[in-house]
């Protein structure tokens, strides 16, 4: 059962949240508002799901890296993501990322991004991080002053 997480003493409406679902309900001068709320409040959170769509550090595959020490990283996503939305409705996920980043790379840098639709309307964009930091391959000549430098 919901439980009330905000009442207000001017109007006789209540709002609720339980399971990540929230509901407002709204009743004028009803005789039984507590009860009426109960009612619409259960049913309304019947016939709403929330499903997790994305969570943090999910990998969504590895990018390749140019110039990098290594050759790719992972992409992960930030943050966690949950749709709430009547039965039946469809989610999709798009992952949209380069062909490749320049290193060097620095971890929690964004390399991507998911945008989420429901029945064909964007309804977020999170950005998609990498894992781990990739510095940049060293040159020849960054190779050759090293080598130099050991002599002096």
């Amino acid at each position: 059962r919901a439980l009330p997480v905000c009442a207000g003493p001017a109007w006789p409406s209540l709002a609720w949240a339980a399971d990540k679902k929230e509901v407002v309900c709204v009743t004028l001068n009803a005789p039984d508002d507590w009860n009426d709320h109960m009612a619409m409040t259960d049913f309304a959170l019947s016939q709403i799901t929330v499903k997790p769509v994305a969570k943090k550090d999910e990998s969504l595959g590895m990018v390749s890296v140019k110039n990098g020490e290594k050759k790719s990283v992972e992409a992960v996503v930030k943050n966690d993501f949950f749709v709430s939305a009547a039965d039946g409705r469809k989610y999709v996920a798009i992952y949209k990322k380069p062909e490749n980043v320049c290193a060097p790379v620095k971890a929690g840098q964004k390399i991507g991004y998911l945008e989420f639709y429901m029945e064909d309307e964007l309804k977020k964009t999170l950005p998609v991080i990498a894992k781990e930091s990739i510095a940049k391959k060293k040159s020849f000549l960054d190779n050759l002053m090293i080598v130099a430098k050991s002599f002096f």
